[in-house]
C-alpha cells in the first residue's frame, strides 16, 4: 500500500474503534504495515462483532473494555512473538511475575471511568526529581533556562507498573543564576557528573513541555562528596583515639606453643571521646517526615563543615576553599527545601 493509502485506512480504521489519540494510530498504522491491511480488517470486524453482542470484560471482570481495547486485545495474542514485540513492546509483562500487569493500551479501561466520575485526589505541592545532563543553557540575567530528553523505555519501574512506549518526554529547567553557578564548574570539568535538579512541576500547554521549577540543583558529584565529608567527620567523632590499650608485643618464642609476653604495667586507658549530640534542627511545620529527615542530615554535614573549615584555617590547611563551596551548596540545598515549607 501507498503511505496515502495506509494513512487513510488507519483513519477508517480509528474511527470505527473510536480511537483518536497518537499511541493507537501509531499502533494501527504498524500493523497495517507488518501483517497487512487484510489482516486488520478482519480482527477489525471481529471486534465490532464481539462488541454487537455484548461486548468483552476485563481480565479482573470488573470493566468492559472499550471496541479498541477488544481489537487490541485480540490482535495480540495473534501476532508473531517478535512483530508484537515491535507494536507492543509492553505485552506479556505478567507472564514474567505471579501477578497481572496491565499493558499500557489497556490502561484507557481503568483510567477513562475514574477520569469521567471526577473523584480526584488533591495535593498540595508536587515535587519532582531530575537526573541528566543539561542541554544547550540560555542565560538571562538572572534566570537560567535548559531542555532535557527523557526516553520512558530506558526507565526501570517496578513490578505491576505498564511500561509505557518509548517516546521523548522533552523538559524545559528554570533556575536561578545563583543555582547553576554553583554546578557548572563540576559539570565542565567532570563529563559523567550528572545534574540532579529538584523543583514544582507543571506543563506549559505552550511549548508542550513538562516544565521544571527548580528548588534545589546540585549534581551526583557535588553530592557525593558532601555525604563523604560528613561520614568521615562523624566516623572521626565516634573513634577512639589511637594508644588507649597498650598494643601487646609478641616476646621471642621459647619453648614450641609456649608464648612470653612482657610484664609491663599497662597505661591508664583515656577516655572514649563522646559522640556530639545531634544539631537541633527546627523544622517547619507540614514538612513530610522524608524532606525533615533530609533536613536534619543537611544541617548535620553543615555543621561538621563549619568545624573543618575552622580547623584547617586556624592549622593553615589547604583545601579550605572546596570545603566552603561544599558548605556554600550543603546551604542551599537547606534553603531550598525550607523555603517550601514555611508560610
Amino acid at each position: 500500500m501507498l503511505p496515502e493509502e495506509i494513512k487513510a485506512y488507519v483513519e477508517e480504521v480509528a474511527k470505527k474503534l473510536g480511537e483518536t489519540d497518537k499511541k493507537p494510530l501509531e499502533q494501527i498504522e504498524l500493523l497495517i504495515e507488518h501483517v497487512g491491511k487484510e489482516v486488520v480488517a478482519e480482527n477489525l470486524a471481529e471486534a465490532v462483532k464481539i462488541e454487537a453482542d455484548g461486548g468483552m470484560m476485563t481480565e479482573d471482570k470488573k470493566r468492559r473494555r472499550t471496541i479498541g481495547g477488544v481489537f487490541f486485545y485480540i490482535i495480540k495474542a495473534k501476532l508473531d512473538p517478535k512483530i508484537r514485540a515491535r507494536i507492543f513492546p509492553g505485552y506479556g509483562q505478567n507472564k514474567k511475575h505471579a501477578g497481572k500487569v496491565i499493558a499500557w493500551d489497556e490502561r484507557l479501561d481503568y483510567v477513562k471511568p475514574l477520569l469521567e466520575e471526577g473523584e480526584h485526589g488533591g495535593m498540595r505541592f508536587v515535587v519532582m526529581t531530575l537526573h541528566g545532563r543539561p542541554g544547550k543553557v540560555v542565560i538571562e540575567g538572572d534566570s537560567v533556562m535548559t531542555t532535557i530528553a527523557h526516553t520512558h523505555g530506558k526507565t526501570p519501574l517496578p513490578r505491576g507498573v505498564p511500561h509505557p512506549p518509548e517516546d521523548v518526554t522533552l523538559y524545559t529547567v528554570y533556575m536561578g543564576h545563583k543555582q547553576w553557578e554553583g554546578v557548572t564548574e563540576s559539570l565542565e570539568k567532570y563529563k559523567s557528573d550528572r545534574l540532579i535538579i529538584e523543583g514544582s512541576i507543571f506543563y506549559d500547554k505552550e511549548t508542550e513541555t513538562i516544565a521544571i521549577l527548580a528548588t534545589r540543583v546540585s549534581t551526583k558529584r557535588i553530592d557525593k562528596m558532601a555525604q563523604r565529608d560528613a561520614d568521615k567527620a562523624n566516623q572521626k567523632e565516634a573513634k577512639p583515639k589511637k594508644g588507649a590499650l597498650p598494643p601487646k608485643k609478641q616476646a621471642k618464642q621459647g619453648q614450641q606453643g609456649k608464648v612470653a609476653f612482657p610484664q609491663k604495667p599497662m597505661k591508664p586507658m583515656k577516655p572514649i571521646p563522646q559522640r556530639k549530640p545531634p544539631v537541633d534542627v527546627d523544622i517547619p511545620e507540614g514538612t513530610p517526615p522524608e524532606v525533615a529527615a533530609k533536613l536534619k542530615q543537611l544541617h548535620s554535614a553543615a555543621a561538621t563543615l563549619r568545624e573543618r573549615i575552622a580547623a584547617m584555617e586556624e592549622k593553615g590547611q589547604s583545601g579550605v576553599n572546596m570545603t566552603k563551596k561544599l558548605l556554600m551548596t550543603t546551604e542551599k540545598q537547606i534553603e531550598s527545601l525550607e523555603k517550601q515549607f514555611t508560610k
